[in-house]
């Protein structure tokens, strides 16, 4: 079969698709277009992503207009994700967006201001490509796009790894697991983990395929085998959070696009047991005017079981809209709330008393202050802070005191944590003058009151980031700081203090290709092994047989 290319642009510059088009196949060139291929009125879905896959190249003509298209973004991500190459055309002169730099970074630009598409320098790379074998793709058999899955089905795969050692035992270096999960065309990461009491795991995290994502929580035992897995199909993307239930399972929420509209959106509550089972599901609709999504910024454990979500809509560069839902551990009801505030909203943390703490920015003065509220959402504090950073992370104490992560403005990233009392007056304040910088994702306090900041620090020996994971006793003092460095990009998103004397770390790494989701541990004082092992696949991605 002659090879074709696809021609990925705006509906806006159709006409130039078009004439593109025309010159290429004058030439000998078998293009595919979506107007040309896709009847009007169906469903574009499954032959765009089929023609993607079939193609030798994806042209993408680069106007303004391509700057604005969420079609595009999904078209050069499944591009991405399968290897084929994106050979950029610049039409006019425009200013890229990140999204389009993010998938042609690395590509040479052609020229085509002219609208001369058939330059010698487009000719010449076109012959190339077509003397390149296809990308092979896996045989069809059924079209859903649901996962299924068979971790009955996967063997197991089994690390040479001592079991973890009995509560209250010191943990041993000979113990450590650092394992990448996903396949190599994937583009997984891990949001959250929860350590459970026999020194198991459950790991929840996302894998996207650009109009959709796959939601995953993945079960694991203490040695790091898989046990179980669960998994829903939604169309955009998100970031779903889990939150541990007493019998040693987990209730995860989540989001999704399709379920957005210009009046509302639906979040999606899941009750899984300790086996992976499903015990209750919940959809919810939040009423809100406008139709942007909403993100998923917070989960958390109110007294009397009761869990609370935050959701926040970004209505504008400098201002966020803020809605919570409160729902008990027996998914029976849920009660939500209307919009609070116009400001930039920060971070969040939720209290062990209930009480809910918000770090937001005015839009106007662009002054930071905290916001307290207690678990009715009636504001008992608001007060200004004194800080001139850029604040990514806030986390309470045992004694409802408040430790404060932030990045000076400067080029240097600098590392600064800040703790609050109960009654948000500056206690401390440590900065690091340029020895410590990066960004910190997540904080935990410890029993004996040290605190935990993980994150991502700039690369010593290549592009991209380290993984690292700060250690500072009561008083702000460094213990400890730990640089993880796989070979590839390296980021850790969040932690748990675990049990048995370790630290549980989830994140992603791009050491073994594409960027894949990642967990590791680590013992209380820094100690962890550098040897990172793809253990498994979770699933096999392929969108045309279903996802296993």
């Amino acid at each position: 079969m002659d090879k074709q290319f696809f021609i990925c642009h705006s509906k806006n510059d159709i006409d130039l698709a078009k004439a593109l088009v025309e010159e290429l196949e004058a030439c000998g060139y078998r293009c595919w277009i979506s107007s040309d291929n896709v009847p009007e009125g169906s469903d574009s879905e499954k032959p765009v992503n089929r023609a993607i896959l079939e193609s030798a190249a994806v042209l993408l003509i680069f106007t303004e207009n391509a700057n604005e298209s969420s079609r595009i973004k999904s078209e050069l991500d499944i591009a991405a994700n399968r290897k084929i190459p994106i050979i950029p055309l610049n039409f006019r002169h425009a200013e890229i967006s990140r999204s389009i730099e993010y998938y042609t970074y690395a590509r040479e630009w052609i020229d085509c201001r002219m609208n001369q598409a058939t330059t010698p320098e487009i000719t010449e790379t076109l012959i190339s490509l077509a003397k390149e074998p296809l990308p092979e793709i896996q045989p069809s058999s059924m079209g859903n796009k649901k996962w299924i899955v068979i971790s009955a089905l996967l063997l197991v795969v089994v690390l040479s790894f001592m079991l973890f050692r009995k509560n209250g035992i010191q943990a041993k270096s000979n113990n450590f697991i650092n394992i990448a999960v996903g396949g190599q065309n994937s583009w997984d990461y891990a949001s959250n983990i929860i350590g459970r009491t026999d020194g198991s795991y459950i790991l929840t995290g996302a894998w996207d395929w650009g109009y959709w994502s796959e939601i995953w929580v993945a079960f694991f035992d203490s040695t790091g085998s898989l046990t179980c897995t669960w998994s829903d199909s939604i169309a955009g993307e998100c970031k779903p959070l889990s939150l541990p239930t007493a019998e040693g399972g987990c209730i995860t929420v989540y989001t999704n696009f399709a379920e957005t509209d210009q009046s509302g959106f639906v979040f999606r509550a899941i009750r899984l047991d300790s086996t992976g089972n499903v015990s209750w599901e919940m959809q919810h609709r939040i009423d809100h005017p406008g139709g942007d999504l909403q993100v998923l910024s917070a989960l958390a454990w109110l007294p009397d079981s009761i869990a609370v979500a935050s959701f926040i809509e970004q209505s504008s560069v400098n201002s966020h809209t803020l809605y919570y839902a409160k729902f008990p551990a027996s998914g029976s009801e849920c009660e939500t709330s209307s919009a609070l505030g116009i400001d930039e909203i920060l971070c969040e943390a939720t209290s062990d008393n209930g009480h809910m703490l918000q770090i937001s920015r005015s839009h106007s003065s662009g002054q930071a202050s905290f916001r307290v509220f207690n678990s009715d959402w009636q504001q008992l504090q608001n007060k200004p802070i004194d800080l001139q950073a850029e604040i990514s992370c806030v986390e309470f104490c045992s004694d409802n005191s408040v430790v404060v992560s932030c990045t000076s403005a400067n080029s240097e990233e600098m590392l600064s944590v800040v703790k609050f009392s109960e009654d948000l007056e500056l206690v401390w304040e440590s900065s690091f003058d340029g020895t410590i910088r990066g960004s910190v994702t997540d904080i935990a306090i410890l029993q004996d009151g040290s605190i935990l900041l993980v994150g991502s620090t700039k690369s010593s020996t290549a592009e991209g980031t380290d993984g690292r994971v700060l250690c500072l006793n009561s008083s702000g003092d460094v213990l400890w700081e730990s640089i993880i460095n796989t070979g590839g990009d390296d980021n850790i998103l969040t932690l748990d203090a675990g049990k048995n004397g370790y630290l549980l770390l989830a994140g992603s790494t791009t050491c073994f290709g594409q960027r894949d989701a990642w967990f590791m541990n680590m013992t209380t004082d820094g100690k962890f092994t550098d040897s990172c092992t793809l253990g498994l696949d979770l699933f096999r991605e392929d969108w045309e047989s279903g996802f296993i």
